[in-house]
C-alpha cells in the first residue's frame, strides 16, 4: 500500500544527537477570500475517517487535510517536522524522543500532547480493533506480540515522558522508522473520540472536518487554531468521491473540479493535444506486476516456466500501444526514484524483445516436456478496463508464442481482494503496490516470509534473513546492498512478473497555483493556493 528520507536524516544528524530540523522557509500567503474552494475529485467514499482505521487511497489523501503526524512533508515529499518540532535518537538506533510544539493545538484550541499519540498507537495495535495499518508498528518494541493477542496494548513501547516529549523504542535499529510516522496510522487519537467512530470532527491538521454527505462530498475547512494557519491559503476543500475516470474527465471538462484523482488513458491523446499545460504526469512510487501461486502447479517449484512467460511479454508494446506511454516499462520490483537505492533489474533488460522470445520458447519446452495439452492458466483482477486490456494483450502474447490458454476472470474489487487470499481460486495474479514509504522495504517485505501481505506462498529463509539483517544495519550503504541482493533473489527467480513503474497522471485547473506531487502521489492542500 504503502522513499526513505529517514535514511538521509540519520547520514546528516547521526545517532544521540537532537535533530534541529526547522520546518523550510515559506512565503507567507494572503488570506482567502470566503469563497475561495478547492475542489478535488476522490476514488469514491472513503471507508472511514478513522486514522488508525483507513486503508483506501480516498481517505488517506483527505486524512493528510485533518491531521497532521509527529512528522509531515514538504511539497516535494522530503520529510519536515509536523506536530513535532526536533527529535533525538540514541547511539543504538532503538530510542526516538520527539518535542511536540507547544503551540500545536486541536482543532477545538486543546492543545495537542504526547498522550494523545501514544492513545493512536495503542489503538491500532489493539487486535480487537483489526487496523488494517497496525503492521507498520511492528518494529515498536512489543507491537508484534501485541497484534498476535499475546500481550497487553500497554506494553507498546511509546510513552508520554511529560506532555509535550512522546518517547519511541524499536526492537531494533530501523532506517525508514521517520518516514513512517506521515502514514494516518501514527495520526494523534483525541481523547473524545470513540473506539467505533466512523467519521470525525476534531482534528489537529491544518482543515477541520465540515461535512460528508454519502456519494456526493466530502467538505473540509481550514483549522483556525492550526500553529500554521497563516500559511494555510484554501479555506475550504471539497472531495468529490467519482469512482470512474470517465466521469471524472468529464466534470473536470465542465468546470466542476480543479484537480483530479486520475486521468482515463483512453482520453490522453486528446488531452496531451487539446491541455497540455493541465496534464501532470510524474513518477510514482508503485509497480504493477503479475504474481504467480507457488502454492500448487503449474508454478510451484517450476521457475522455467515462470520465467518462460516473463521473458514472453513485450512491455515495450503493451506501454505503448495499451497504456499510451502513461506507464513505465518494469523489470524489477523497486521502481528508479527509491530513496537511496538502485533497483535489480532483471539482465533481460538489455535484449531485445526477439532474443528474449527465443529465450522464452527453450524454457517453456523444457518446463512442459511431457505435456499432452496446452497449459490453461486462470489470472483474476479487480475490475478495471485499462487492466482488462493489459491482460488480453497478455494472452495473446502468450497464446502467440507457446499455445497457452489465459483464462481472464474480473470480479469487483472487494470480492477480489477476498479471492486473492484463496490460493485455490487462481494460478495468476494482477496485482498492484503503492509505496507506503519511500524505501525499497515497503515493496521487498511483501515477500517476507510472515508478512500479511504475502499471499503469493514465496518462502525463503536466504530473503528473510537478508530483509532482517537490512534492519539491523545503520550503515546505510550495507543496508542498501543488503536490500539489492534480496530483490536479485525474486528476480533470478521469477517469483513475479513487473510489468510497469507507475506514474501518477491528473489533471490540474490552471487556477491551482504550487501543484507539486510526492512521489508518494501526495498532494496536501496546504501547500495550494487559488487564483481567479
Amino acid at each position: 500500500m504503502l522513499g526513505s528520507c529517514a535514511l538521509v536524516i540519520l547520514a546528516l544528524f547521526g545517532c544521540d544527537r537532537r535533530q534541529d530540523t526547522p520546518a523550510p522557509p515559506v512565503e507567507a500567503v494572503q488570506p482567502a477570500s470566503t469563497d475561495r474552494v478547492l475542489r478535488r475529485g476522490n476514488f469514491g467514499d472513503p471507508g472511514t475517517l478513522d486514522p488508525q482505521l483507513a486503508i483506501d487511497t480516498g481517505a488517506y489523501d483527505i486524512l493528510r487535510d485533518l491531521y497532521e503526524g509527529l512528522l509531515s512533508e514538504t511539497p516535494d515529499g522530503t520529510l519536515a517536522p509536523g506536530a513535532a518540532t526536533t527529535w533525538t535518537l540514541s547511539p543504538d538506533g532503538r530510542v526516538y524522543r520527539f518535542s511536540l510544539r507547544p503551540e500545536a493545538r486541536w482543532s477545538d484550541g486543546s492543545p495537542v500532547l504526547a498522550d494523545h499519540f501514544v492513545a493512536a498507537m495503542r489503538h491500532a495495535a489493539d487486535p480487537t480493533v483489526a487496523s488494517p495499518a497496525a503492521d507498520l508498528m511492528r518494529a515498536v518494541v512489543g507491537a508484534r506480540h501485541i497484534l498476535a493477542g499475546e500481550r497487553p496494548v500497554d506494553t507498546l513501547g511509546v510513552r508520554a515522558i511529560d506532555p509535550l516529549t512522546l518517547e519511541i523504542t524499536l526492537e531494533e535499529p530501523t532506517a525508514h522508522f521517520l518516514s513512517l510516522l506521515t502514514h494516518s496510522v501514527f495520526y494523534p487519537r483525541h481523547p473524545s473520540t470513540s473506539k467505533d467512530a466512523t467519521t470525525y470532527t476534531i482534528s489537529n491538521g491544518p482543515y477541520r472536518f465540515n461535512e460528508w454527505i454519502p456519494n456526493a462530498h466530502i467538505e473540509v475547512e481550514r483549522n483556525p487554531h492550526y500553529w500554521d494557519r497563516e500559511h494555510v491559503s484554501i479555506r475550504r476543500v471539497v472531495y468529490y468521491p467519482i469512482a470512474s475516470e470517465a466521469n471524472e474527465y468529464l466534470r473536470y471538462r465542465a468546470g466542476d473540479l480543479d484537480i483530479t484523482n486520475s486521468v482515463p488513458v483512453s482520453n490522453i491523446t486528446d488531452i496531451r493535444r487539446e491541455r497540455p499545460s493541465e496534464l501532470r504526469i510524474g513518477p510514482y512510487l508503485g509497480t504493477y506486476f503479475l504474481a504467480f501461486n507457488l502454492q500448487r502447479p503449474p508454478f510451484a517449484g517450476n521457475p522455467d516456466l515462470r520465467r518462460a512467460l516473463s521473458l514472453a511479454i513485450d512491455r515495450e508494446a503493451l506501454a505503448r500501444q495499451v497504456l499510451r506511454e502513461t506507464q513505465t516499462p518494469a523489470w524489477s520490483l523497486v521502481p528508479s526514484g527509491t530513496s537511496g537505492y538502485e533497483p535489480q533489474r532483471d539482465p533481460a533488460y538489455s535484449l531485445s524483445q526477439a532474443e528474449r522470445l527465443a529465450k522464452a520458447h527453450e524454457l517453456y519446452a523444457r518446463a512442459t516436456a511431457g505435456l499432452d495439452k496446452p497449459l490453461e492458466v486462470r489470472v483474476i483482477y479487480g475490475n478495471s478496463d485499462v487492466v482488462r486490456a493489459t491482460l488480453i494483450a497478455i494472452a495473446s502474447m502468450w497464446r502467440e508464442a507457446f499455445g497457452l490458454k489465459l483464462d481472464i476472470y474480473t470480479e469487483e474489487f472487494r470480492v477480489y481482494l477476498q479471492t486473492q487470499k484463496d490460493p485455490d481460486q487462481w494460478h495468476v495474479l494482477r496485482y498492484a503496490w503503492l509505496a507506503d514509504y519511500n524505501d525499497a522495504f515497503t515493496f521487498l517485505e511483501l515477500f517476507r516470509s510472515n508478512s500479511p501481505a504475502n499471499i503469493f506462498g514465496f518462502r525463503d529463509e536466504g530473503f528473510d534473513s537478508l530483509l532482517a539483517a537490512s534492519q539491523r544495519s545503520q550503515d546505510l550503504q550495507l543496508r542498501a546492498g543488503l536490500l539489492q541482493e534480496a530483490e536479485a533473489r525474486l528476480i533470478s527467480d521469477t517469483v513475479l512478473i513487473p510489468l510497469f513503474h507507475m506514474q501518477s497522471r491528473r489533471l490540474v485547473s490552471p487556477r491551482v497555483k504550487g501543484f507539486v506531487a510526492t512521489p508518494l502521489n501526495r498532494i496536501y492542500s496546504k501547500h495550494l493556493s487559488i487564483t481567479d
